[in-house]
Parts: C-alpha cells; sequence; structure tokens
C-alpha cells in the first residue's frame, strides 16, 4: 500500500511540476538523527516578494512559480533584490521506517507554513514573534510548528516569511519536535542559563541602583547615566516577561523592548562622553557624539514605523544609525591611546570582548554565516558582563577617589577654619576686655541717667500737681516734654540693646557685640544731653513744687467736688476776663464720707474741671453767642461705689485718640497749652492710689464725661 501512495504521490508532484515548473529536488530526511539542520540552497527555491502583496494562490500560478530561484543565490542587505517578504518552497521525504515530526522555527515576525502531502489539502499553519499567541500554532512559546511524516511519506511545504526589521536572507533550517522540545523545555543547560539570566539581571540592577546613590552622593553625571543604560539594559532582560504579559500583543511588546534598547545605547553615549570627559580633550567629537545620540533618538523609531517599501532604503536607516553609534562608541577610547589617560584604557578593557561581539555580529549579518549563531549569546554575555564589571569597578574607583578628594578639602577647610577661629577669637578676647570696660563706663552712666530720668520723672509729675497754680507749670511742661519723650524713648531702646548684647556675649558673637555696644554708647550721649536740657528745667519747676503725704481720711466728696469746682472756675475768670460758663451740680447728698487722699483727689478733680473749662472755651470761640458752655458736677452712690462725673458740652474727643487720652505725655490741646500729664496721673491716681475706675464717655462735637469710682469703704 505505502508503494502504491509513493508512486500517486510522486505521479502527483510530476503532475505539478509539468504544470507548475520545475520544484527543487526533494531532500531525504536523515533516518537515524533528529539533530537539527540547514538545508542547502539546492533543495529549496525562493521567491523574493519586494512588493509583499502576494497571496499563497498567485505564487502558486504560473506568472510566479517560473520566478522561483535556487536558495544558492544570494543577495546582501539594502540590495534592489533584497526583500522582507521571501517564499520560500522545497520538499521533504522521510525514508526512515518510521514517523518523523519536523519542527520548523522561525527568528522572524510572521511566517506561514503551507503542507501538502499527495492527495491531501493545503494545512496551513503561522507563528512568529510579532503573531499573537492565541494564532500561534504547535509550539507557540518558541515560535516553531511540527509536522508529521508517516515512513515514506513526502511533503510539499511552501513558507512566507516577512521581517519588519531587516530584509530576510534565503535559509531553510529543519529541525524534529522531538529534540527541540528536549532542548527549549527540558534540559536542564536550559534552564540553568535562565536562572543564570535572572541572576546577571539582578545584579545588573543591583549596579544600577549602586550607580544612583553614587550620583546623588557627589552629582557626578557619569554616575547618572550609566546607572540608566544599565537599567535600560536590565530591561531588555525583562522584556521578555513582558511579552508573556501581554501575549495578544506582540507588536507592542517587540516595540516596548525595541525603545528600551535603544534608550540603553542613547545613554551609554553620554556615559562614554562624560566617563572620558571628551568635552576637555575632544570638543569636536563630543559635539559629534551628543547630536549621534538625539538622531538615533529621533529617527530610528521614525524609520521603524515607517511602511516598507520597495528598496528598503527607509528601513535601512536604523541599522546605518545604529551602526554608526557603535562604531563611534568603539573609536572612541582609540582616540585617548595616544595619551597617558588611565580611564581610557580602562574602557579600551572594559569593551575589548565587546568589539570582538560586533566582529562577530558583523559577519553573522553581513556574511549570513549561521555556525557562528549558536556562540553569539555566549559572546555577547560574557563581553557585557565583562564591561559592567569593568566600568563598575573604575566607577567605584573614581568614586573612591572622589571622596577621599572631598575629605582632603574638607579637613583642609576645617584647618583653615580653625586658624580663622583662633584668630577670632583672639580677637574677640581683646575686644571683649575693651568692651567690658566700655560697658562698665557706659553702664555706670546710664544708671546715673536712669536715676536723674527718674528724678525728672517725680519732678514733672509734681509739676503737672502745680498745673493750676499759675502759668508757669503749663511753660514749664511744654518744655520739658520733648527732652523727656527723647530720655524715655532712648533709655528704653538701650535697656533692650543691652540685653541683647549680653545675650550675643553669651553666644560669642563679640563682634554683633561690639557694635551694639557702639549703639549704646550713642543713645548714651542721647540721653545724657537731653537728661541734661531735662535736668536744668527741673530744677526750675521743683522749686515751685510741694509734696503730698498721700495720707487717706473721710472726706465728703460733695464738698470736695464743689470747691476745686469753684476754686478752678474763678481760677480761669481771674486769667481770663472774656470766660464764662454755665455751672450745674447735682450732688447726692446722702454720701457718706468716703476714706480718700484728698490732696491727691482733689488734684483729679482740678484736672478734669481744666479739661471741661478748656473745651467749652474753645467751642464758644468757634461758635460765637449762639452757644451757652454748660460743666455738670454729679455725685451718686452704685451700688458699693460713689461715682463723680464732670461732663462738658464742648468739643468733645475724637474717638480715634480716646484709648491714647491716659498715655503719659498725650494731649489733644495745641503745643503750648497742654503737657499730656494731666489725665496720666489723674488715672494712676484713681486706680492705683485708690483702687478705682476712670472712664471716659464722648461724642465728638457734642460732649465729653468722665466718671470717676472710688470704693465706698
Amino acid at each position: 500500500m505505502k508503494k502504491i501512495l509513493s508512486i500517486c504521490l510522486l505521479l502527483g508532484l510530476g503532475a505539478c511540476t509539468f504544470a507548475q515548473g520545475r520544484l527543487p529536488s526533494r531532500f531525504n530526511l536523515p533516518a537515524n538523527s533528529d539533530t537539527a539542520f540547514n538545508l542547502p540552497g539546492k533543495y529549496f527555491q525562493v521567491l523574493r516578494d519586494t512588493g509583499m502583496a502576494l497571496t499563497f494562490n498567485q505564487v502558486r500560478t504560473n506568472t510566479w512559480l517560473a520566478k522561483f530561484e535556487g536558495g544558492e543565490k544570494k543577495y546582501p542587505p539594502g540590495h534592489p533584490m533584497s526583500s522582507h517578504v521571501l517564499w520560500t518552497r522545497y520538499l521533504l521525504h522521510n525514508r526512515a521506517n518510521k514517523a518523523k515530526e519536523i519542527a520548523l522555527s522561525t527568528e522572524y515576525s510572521t511566517v506561514d507554513f503551507y503542507f501538502r502531502k499527495a492527495g491531501e489539502k493545503w494545512l496551513h499553519k503561522t507563528t512568529g514573534y510579532r503573531v499573537p499567541y492565541s494564532k500561534r500554532n504547535d509550539l507557540k512559546l518558541i515560535n516553531t510548528v511540527t509536522y508529521t511524516l508517516e515512513p515514506g511519506e513526502h511533503v510539499l511545504i511552501y513558507e512566507r516569511q516577512y521581517n519588519n526589521w531587516q530584509t530576510i536572507s534565503p535559509g531553510v533550517r529543519i529541525g524534529f519536535a522531538r529534540t527541540t522540545i528536549q532542548q527549549e523545555y527540558i534540559s536542564e543547560r536550559k534552564q540553568t542559563m535562565k536562572l543564570v539570566l535572572a541572576l546577571i539581571a539582578g545584579v545588573v540592577l543591583f549596579a544600577a541602583v549602586i550607580n544612583f546613590f553614587f550620583f546623588f552622593m557627589i552629582r557626578e553625571r557619569v554616575y547618572l547615566y550609566y546607572g540608566l543604560t544599565l537599567l535600560f539594559g536590565d530591561w531588555c532582560y525583562f522584556h521578555l516577561w513582558i511579552q508573556d504579559l501581554i501575549p495578544e500583543d506582540p507588536a507592542r511588546s517587540s516595540d516596548a523592548g525595541n525603545t528600551i534598547l535603544l534608550f540603553a545605547i542613547f545613554f551609554s553615549l553620554f556615559t562614554v562622553r562624560h566617563f572620558l570627559r571628551t568635552n576637555l580633550h575632544y570638543p569636536r567629537w563630543d559635539k559629534f557624539l551628543h547630536w549621534l545620540s538625539w538622531i538615533m533618538l529621533i529617527f530610528v523609531p521614525l524609520a521603524v514605523i515607517a511602511p516598507n517599501d520597495r528598496f528598503n532604503i527607509i528601513r535601512s536607516i536604523p541599522q546605518v544609525i545604529i551602526f554608526t553609534v557603535l562604531g563611534a562608541l568603539a573609536v572612541t577610547p582609540l582616540l585617548f591611546l595616544g595619551k597617558r589617560f588611565s580611564e581610557a584604557r580602562l574602557f579600551l578593557l572594559a569593551f575589548a570582548p565587546f568589539v570582538a561581539f560586533l566582529v562577530s555580529l558583523l559577519i553573522t549579518l553581513g556574511l549570513k554565516y549561521r555556525g557562528l549563531q549558536p556562540y553569539l549569546a555566549s559572546v555577547m554575555l560574557f563581553s557585557v558582563l565583562w564591561a559592567i564589571l569593568v566600568l563598575s569597578w573604575s566607577l567605584f574607583l573614581r568614586f573612591k577617589r572622589l571622596l577621599n578628594e572631598n575629605a582632603r578639602q574638607a579637613l583642609e577647610k576645617e584647618r583653615m577654619a580653625r586658624e580663622k577661629e583662633t584668630e577670632r577669637n583672639e580677637l574677640i578676647a581683646r575686644q571683649k576686655v575693651e568692651l567690658e570696660k566700655e560697658v562698665q563706663e557706659r553702664t555706670a552712666e546710664l544708671k546715673q541717667s536712669l536715676h536723674e530720668l527718674k528724678a525728672t520723672q517725680a519732678q514733672l509729675i509734681q509739676s503737672e500737681k502745680m498745673a493750676s497754680l499759675g502759668d508757669l507749670t503749663a511753660g514749664i511742661a511744654h518744655e520739658i516734654q520733648n527732652p523727656l519723650n527723647f530720655v524715655n524713648n532712648f533709655s528704653e531702646v538701650s535697656m533692650e540693646m543691652l540685653e541683647e548684647m549680653e545675650e550675643e556675649m553669651g553666644n560669642g558673637e563679640w563682634e554683633i557685640a561690639g557694635e551694639i555696644a557702639k549703639d549704646v554708647k550713642l543713645n548714651l550721649e542721647k540721653i545724657n544731653h537731653h537728661g541734661k536740657r531735662a535736668d536744668a528745667i527741673v530744677k526750675g519747676m521743683l522749686q515751685h513744687s510741694r509734696s503730698s503725704s498721700g495720707q487717706k481720711e473721710p472726706t465728703d466728696l460733695n464738698a470736695l467736688a464743689d470747691e476745686y469746682l469753684r476754686l478752678c472756675f474763678h481760677g480761669l475768670r481771674a486769667k481770663d476776663k472774656s470766660f464764662n460758663s454755665k455751672l450745674v451740680t447735682d450732688y447726692d447728698h446722702a454720701l457718706p464720707p468716703v476714706s480718700v487722699a484728698k490732696q491727691d483727689l482733689g488734684r483729679v478733680l482740678l484736672n478734669l474741671f481744666a479739661n471741661a473749662f478748656y473745651s467749652v472755651a474753645a467751642k464758644k470761640k468757634r461758635l460765637g453767642d449762639g452757644y451757652e458752655p454748660t460743666v455738670t458736677v454729679q455725685t451718686r452712690l452704685i451700688d458699693q461705689e460713689i461715682e463723680i462725673s464732670v461732663t462738658d458740652n464742648g468739643s468733645g474727643i475724637p474717638q480715634k485718640v480716646l484709648d491714647k487720652i491716659y498715655q503719659p505725655f498725650f494731649t489733644t490741646k495745641p503745643t503750648g497749652e497742654g503737657t499730656g500729664l494731666g489725665l496720666s496721673l489723674s488715672y494712676d491716681i484713681v486706680t492705683k492710689g485708690h483702687g478705682g475706675t476712670l472712664l471716659a464717655e464722648t461724642e465728638e462735637g457734642e460732649f465729653a464725661r468722665f466718671r470717676i469710682r472710688v470704693p465706698r469703704d
């Protein structure tokens, strides 16, 4: 029966040959070997689909069958006849006495396989790294399809190979399913290699982290660029896991891997430039490398995503640019051979195996010598590891040297700082002695000035007590107002500055303390000047003052208020005959006697009456006969307090200054007509001397009312 089938197959294939053109010679599969092999060129034919539009039905027409060529004829990449789509056909015969399950693998984007035995229909299978996982056939993970040939069977196979990255070189590799599965899935060597690769990926990732740490420590950009190079290079390994995560979108994961690799090459250029300092030694070459890196980063992705053209010009751009970049990486350290530059020698040592890998790659890609392909992965792995180890060690030594240099500079700065500190301490010590002496002198002067100031304040208070006795007090108060203000202000500032100076001296800031001492000296001179001026005024005023004993005694407040009201009114009338005012009294005759300092409280009433008369007199001058000046005095008992209120219908007090009327030296009267001490002293006498309150009520332009409240007991 098998002989009959074989005869039928031969007759069928003969008919196909007669109708469709001469098929390639059939190839007899080895009977006793399952080792993969490359099919000799005379056993397969190829058709270059430069337009990338032919279908399977079209290539089997007489028009295209005649254009199939022998597999021995090859075209270099970039040749007008080279193509991204290649149709291949061949005949396989199983002459063994057992079934053979062949395995056809691919490294291209997409490959469609069409199988046909005699008397059967065409069987279509597809695979490839850009084919979605669910649409692949057979051994999906390794992009392999299988086909079983029974003993004595023949099969005609068509392959449509498509590669989006570079043109395809003719070739057919025949493997066997059992051996392929053993090597890819079961082999301990394969699994060990995966573990080794994973370990290496972890080491590279750790090296990237270390370089990032070095960068943040010393801010040398070479560590940043080298760390990024390692990181993106390491991602090329993890990119394989991305394919497993998104198996239905292999194109995206493939593009992601290419992009990651592109960034790794991009940052490797920056690493070389900063590692060898090409900007210092070869500025023009450095600019060339700079622009080359950006050209690669921009134009390579554009060329990859561009549509395939007939002559493969656009598709050749990425290869040209990348090989230019790799060549520039190899040439750069050679420029430093004439210089005694140790880092360039280390760089050459690091990339010597990598150069060997490039040579192997060029031979494999340019000459299509597939015998080297099994060793390329090992060469590349060794060269990459060697480069990483040597460069990492070199950068570590550089980091150590920079740390030592920084430490030496820090020690030198510390030594110089100690010397300057010693000199500064000696200077401060000398200045401290001088300053302490000067401070003692100024402190003594300040104490004397403060003593004189207190005496002056006491004299001013005493002079205010005599304000109702004549014009002398008003004149003296006006004269003493300005110097006393200066003395108070400068004394307060001096006290604050002395406290600050003591604080700075405690902190060792002698220069700042010296500056403060100079300012204190100036303040003391001003205090001395104004104090002497005030002293001269006060001495004249003391001749007209008299003291109060402050002794409290039961007093009829109605009589006291009425006495001082009349005294003040008649005193003002004596000085100004034109002055007149209506006096209104409302005394509570049921008031009990109250224990007060009669003389002090009388001065308070005298100040309030004088202010009221002054206000109504000023308003009378302004309004004329249509206005009647009125001053009202009222006493009454409120709970446990006695209240005396003084009200006038004068100009009132502006609301904006109402909170300031009890402040010393504040007055609403024109200059020369008030000292600003009357209400201040009155407030102290009522609140501090008698434990009472002094309240003001006013409406500007209408009235002013002051309420004195003192405890009943």
